[in-house]
C-alpha cells in the first residue's frame, strides 16, 4: 500500500499535479474461428471490417466514448473486451459470407448454421442487416432516423426473435407421437378434421380439394399432412407436446450469449396468463406450428441439430472452448431412440422421395434431410413465412441449418433451395 502511494505521489509531482495510472488496455478484438477480424480498435477508434455481414453479431459501442458495448457481442462480452481480451467465435466467416450470397437480396429473414456434433454456431445472420461502422465514432441523426423508420426493421435480429414456425413444428410433434406409442398409428386424411363447429383443413384441401389418404407418422412428415397431426392431438392432448418441446429447448432462450434472445411461446402458459385454457382446436393448430406457436430460428436450428445428432443435444454456443461431454442425451429418459430415428428417416424422405414436400432441398452431391414450413401470418391479408430446417450428410451429419424468409411464400419454393445451396457450400468448405 505504501509503495502504491509513493508511485502515485511521484506521478503527481512529475506531471504537475495530475496522477499517472496505468493506461487502460486497448479493447480486445472479436475474431472468427479462423482468426479473421470482425471487430478491432485502430488508432483509438473501433472498426468493424466485415460491416453488415456481421453487424447483428458484433453489435457496436456507445457513441459517446466508445467504451461500452450497447448491442451484440460488444454488449454481452463488454467486460472481457474492455480488459483487452480477444474474443474468438465459433463462427466461420467463409460460411457467413456464403449465407449472405445465397439469401435473396431484398428479403427479410434469418439463417443459422450449426455443427450438430458440438453445438458450435458456424453462421448466424439476420436480414436486412446494418453496418456497425455507422455508429462509429457516432451515428448521424439522419442515418439513425433512416434505420428507425425503415419498415424492414434492419436493427431487429430476427435470428433470435420468435416467429410463427409453420410445419417445421411437425418435427417435435412427430417425436411426441412416437413417444406416445402413435408412431405407427394410421389416420385418414380426407382434407380436414372437425373440431366442434370448426373444420380445420389440411393444406392439400386448398390445393385440389382432396386428401392424403391413410398415413402413419413417417408419411405425415413426408407429406406434411395437417389432418394426421390434428387427429393425433385429439387422442393425446396438449401436455405430451409441451413435454417434448421443452426437452428440445423450444420454450426458453438457448443461452448462446447474444443479448435480447427470445424464448418462444408455451401454449399452456400463453392461455394461463389470460385466465383461459387451450381448446382442442388450439392444440391442433399448435401441432402444425400455427396459432400461438412461436420459436426462434436459433431454437429451430438447435432442435434440428439435436435430431441430426441422434437425440444428443449440445447447447448452442458462439464462443469459448467446446466441451465434448456437455451434451444431454434426450434418448436416455426422454425421447425414444426409435422415435428419433423414425423422424430422421422421414426428413430424408421429405427431400429425396417423390411426393415429399421439400424436394427443392434435394442435392445431387449429398443426401440432405429436411422439413419445410409455410406459415400463415398477417390476419386477413395473409402472407406466408417460408421455412426450411435440415441436416447433411443425412447418414453422418456435420451441418444443421434453419432458413427463415419472412413473408417469403412457400417453404419448398423459397427456403428449401437456399438451405440446399448453403449446406452444399458448407460441406465443400469442410473438405478444403
Amino acid at each position: 500500500m505504501k509503495r502504491f502511494r509513493f508511485l502515485l505521489t511521484l506521478g503527481w509531482i512529475l506531471t504537475g499535479g495530475e496522477p499517472v495510472l496505468a493506461e487502460d488496455p486497448q479493447r480486445g478484438r472479436i475474431l472468427d474461428r479462423n482468426g479473421e477480424v470482425l471487430a478491432e480498435t485502430v488508432e483509438g477508434e473501433r472498426r468493424y471490417p466485415q460491416g453488415m455481414l456481421t453487424g447483428h453479431l458484433t453489435g457496436y459501442l456507445r457513441a459517446k466514448d466508445q467504451a461500452a458495448g450497447v448491442a451484440g457481442l460488444e454488449k454481452a462480452c463488454d467486460e472481457s473486451l474492455a480488459r483487452g481480451e480477444d474474443l474468438t467465435l465459433t463462427v466461420d466467416l467463409r460460411l457467413q459470407g456464403l449465407v449472405r450470397e445465397q439469401f435473396p437480396e431484398d428479403a427479410k429473414g434469418a439463417v443459422v448454421v450449426m455443427d450438430p456434433r458440438s453445438g458450435d454456431i458456424l453462421a448466424i445472420a439476420s436480414f436486412p442487416g446494418f453496418d456497425p461502422n455507422d455508429f462509429i465514432p457516432f451515428i448521424t441523426q439522419e442515418r439513425f432516423i433512416q434505420l428507425q423508420e425503415d419498415s424492414r426493421r434492419p436493427l431487429w435480429n430476427r435470428a433470435i426473435s420468435p416467429q410463427v414456425p409453420g410445419s417445421v413444428f411437425k418435427i417435435p410433434a412427430a417425436l411426441t407421437a412416437g413417444d406416445a406409442g402413435k408412431g405407427e398409428q394410421r389416420y385418414p386424411c380426407t382434407g380436414g378434421v372437425e373440431f366442434g363447429n370448426k373444420y380445420l383443413k389440411c393444406w392439400i384441401h386448398g390445393k385440389d380439394g382432396g386428401g392424403h389418404g391413410e398415413l402413419d407418422a413417417s408419411g405425415a412428415v413426408k407429406h406434411s399432412c395437417n389432418s394426421w397431426f390434428y387427429q393425433l392431438t385429439k387422442e393425446i392432448g396438449l401436455e405430451p407436446f409441451e413435454t417434448t418441446n421443452r426437452m428440445l429447448g423450444l420454450y426458453e432462450p438457448t443461452g448462446c450469449g447474444l443479448p435480447g434472445e427470445g424464448s418462444g411461446t408455451s401454449p399452456s402458459e400463453f392461455f394461463a396468463t389470460r385466465g383461459m385454457s387451450a381448446t382442442p382446436g388450439d392444440v391442433a393448430m399448435m401441432s402444425i406450428g400455427q396459432g400461438v406457436a412461436l420459436a426462434t430460428p436459433l431454437q429451430l436450428a438447435s432442435m434440428t441439430a439435436t435430431l441430426a445428432n441422434g437425440g444428443r443435444r449440445f447447447p448452442p454456443r458462439l464462443a469459448g472452448p467446446g466441451n465434448p461431454s456437455s451434451f444431454v442425451d434426450l434418448t436416455q429418459g426422454g425421447l425414444g431412440p426409435d422415435s428419433v430415428e423414425r423422424v430422421r428417416k422421414a426428413m430424408a424422405n421429405v427431400v429425396n422421395e417423390e411426393g415429399g414436400t421439400g424436394r427443392n432441398g434435394r442435392s445431387e452431391e449429398w443426401v440432405i434431410a429436411g422439413k419445410t414450413g409455410t406459415a400463415a401470418v398477417g390476419g386477413r391479408n395473409r402472407a406466408h413465412n417460408a421455412w426450411f430446417v435440415g441436416f447433411a450428410p443425412a447418414d453422418d451429419p456435420t451441418l444443421a441449418i434453419c432458413v427463415f424468409v419472412e413473408e417469403g411464400g412457400s417453404g419448398n419454393g423459397v427456403a428449401a433451395p437456399i438451405g440446399r445451396e448453403i449446406l452444399e457450400g458448407g460441406l465443400r468448405l469442410s473438405e478444403e
